[in-house]
């Protein structure tokens, strides 16, 4: 199964990313549903649900960015774009929870003053069982897209698709039994527990982002493992493998190697090179799914390294 699923990487991940682009789509016409219904029909639960749609949102433009990105398999992955969509991202949350926390300190001191809850029709149903029907078709989407192309990203995707299908069942569960009930006990209960949902999805979205800002992603085992496997395999050969640095991102691996080669060896010994030694690490996992591969002639690197040492003791 390893070389079968690793020499058809590229085109199941240019396939899967069909399948993110579609469930991204789905998200935001389920964002502008809620938010239409939110401003027609005002609910503190309704609310509370907008607030997992944007973020869930979020995730679904992360994740087609992530596997866009690991799609490019002759190119560089380039992290600085993977730090630069971090740092929006984070501000682009606290943003939206801001705007949430303030509206929410005005639905408590409504409490306070009126006594009455915000809920106070079925329209708010529209959007959440719209919400669970979307919810589900993008879990049906990709579950499938992952029983067909065994990409890790779209079974997690899936799986949040689930979740966020149960969390649509109780917030209209919520918008019920609030207006059955008129009793604003209830409906904080019901917000509460959509805030749950909501933390679920921050703590992803937050512990992916911490990770690369802080270079915590670094898998040093993997990379310990795939250097030797690689020196193993190449020992014989005439070259070096200087560096491997693997980290994870998503649900996958990225990893970059730098190999040392005499300088005299051709663009085409080079090629077979690359494609060998790309082959070999994506063979060590199915969980890597873009390799880059860079070459330094050797004894040019060792100049420089001197270089920089004599700099360092001074004349």
């Amino acid at each position: 199964m390893g070389i079968m699923f690793n020499t058809n990487v590229e085109l199941r991940l240019r396939s899967a990313r069909e399948g993110f682009i579609k469930s991204a789509v789905l998200s935001f016409v389920g964002l502008i549903i809620e938010l239409i219904i939110v401003v027609i029909a005002p609910s503190i639960i309704l609310l509370t649900d907008l607030l997992h749609w944007s973020v869930d949102t979020v995730l679904e433009v992360i994740f087609l960015l992530v596997i866009y990105l690991a799609s490019r398999i002759g190119r560089k992955f380039p992290w600085s774009i993977v730090i630069i969509e971090s740092i929006s991202v984070t501000l682009a949350l606290l943003v939206i929870l801001g705007l949430y926390g303030y509206f929410f300190l005005d639905y408590l001191s409504s409490i306070v003053g009126i006594g009455e809850v915000s809920t106070s029709s079925l329209t708010p149903l529209i959007a959440t069982v719209g919400g669970g029907v979307i919810t589900l078709l993008m879990h049906v989407i990709q579950k499938r897209n992952y029983q067909r192309y065994k990409i890790e990203l779209l079974k997690l995707d899936a799986q949040h698709a689930l979740i966020d299908f149960i969390a649509s069942i109780l917030a209209s569960l919520g918008i019920v039994l609030t207006y059955l009930s008129k009793n604003y006990s209830v409906e904080l209960l019901f917000t509460f527990i959509s805030m749950i949902f909501v933390a679920h999805s921050l703590f992803e979205v937050f512990k992916d982002v911490a990770k690369t800002l802080s270079g915590a992603n670094i898998d040093y085992e993997l990379r310990a493992r795939v250097k030797e496997l690689l020196i193993d395999e190449y020992k014989n050969k005439n070259l070096e493998i200087d560096d491997v640095d693997a980290r994870k991102i998503g649900s996958f691996y990225v990893v970059s190697v730098k190999i040392l080669v005499d300088p005299d060896t051709t663009i085409n010994e080079i090629h077979e090179l690359r494609r060998r030694i790309t082959r070999s690490i994506r063979n060590s996992s199915e969980l890597i799914y873009h390799v880059d591969v860079r070459f330094y002639p050797r004894h040019k690197a060792k100049a420089r390294l001197k270089g920089k040492r004599r700099k360092k003791l001074g004349p």
